[in-house]
């Protein structure tokens, strides 16, 4: 039996000829192992090949998605909306895809959502990390910003995630000897973040998840 090959263009690493850092490049290559260590829930491995190709920006990511529909009809797209779910049309629009709209799904609004979807692994990353707790008493689950909301409704995850990083925990600075807030960087924490992640919750809770899982089946 002759496998599927499915390449999925993801918004969010570094293009390999870019002129960066060996750690970004590095960090760029984990986030892509994370990706398909998670998304290949997605597929039944005797059937499909999945191939996570990482780009940088989600215009970027789109043009070479569009690019690549050329030569491999087996080609998908998943990019970070950036708006609420009413807004895929216009996403679609505003990057020449409503005629890909079959081939296109998004992180609805950022890929961080899927993280502060269950936000009992950001509590478990810190404790792999070595950050010190500020607030022992506390679990981020109960915070405001998160509690009794819904997740696909949440504009900047990213940001969400950054304040959660830097209220709750902290990280010591050799340098200073002394420790400060913590923060979040995609490159830097994502990898680690994603392969905490339990896949399906993934697909209870994001609507799009279900659809790639759906579209790669029909393949």
């Amino acid at each position: 039996m002759v496998k599927i090959e499915i390449q999925l263009f993801v918004e969010g690493g570094v293009l390999p000829n870019e002129n960066l850092a060996v750690a970004t490049i590095d960090n760029s290559n984990k986030l892509r192992e994370s990706l398909h260590h998670l998304l290949s829930q997605l597929i039944t491995p005797e059937k499909f090949d999945l191939i996570i190709l990482p780009r940088s920006g989600y215009k970027q990511t789109a043009k070479d998605f569009k690019a690549d529909l050329q030569k491999d009809s087996n080609s998908l797209l998943l990019i970070d909306l950036d708006a609420p779910k009413s807004q895929k049309n216009a996403k679609l629009n505003e990057l020449v895809l409503l005629d890909y709209a079959e081939k296109v799904f998004f992180m609805v609004q950022e890929m961080e959502a899927w993280v502060l979807s269950q936000p009992e692994i950001i509590e478990q990353f810190a404790k792999q990390k070595d950050y010190k707790c500020k607030n022992t008493d506390k679990i981020i689950a109960e915070n405001s910003l998160l509690k009794g909301k819904n997740i696909e409704e949440i504009s900047k995850p990213s940001d969400k995630l950054n304040i959660f990083f830097g209220q709750y925990f902290e990280v010591y600075e050799k340098r200073r000897d002394k420790h400060k807030p913590a923060s979040y960087g995609k490159l830097k924490d994502a990898p680690e973040l994603l392969k905490l992640l339990d896949f399906n919750k993934l697909l209870n809770d994001f609507e799009d998840v279900r659809l790639l899982k759906m579209k790669i089946e029909s393949l």
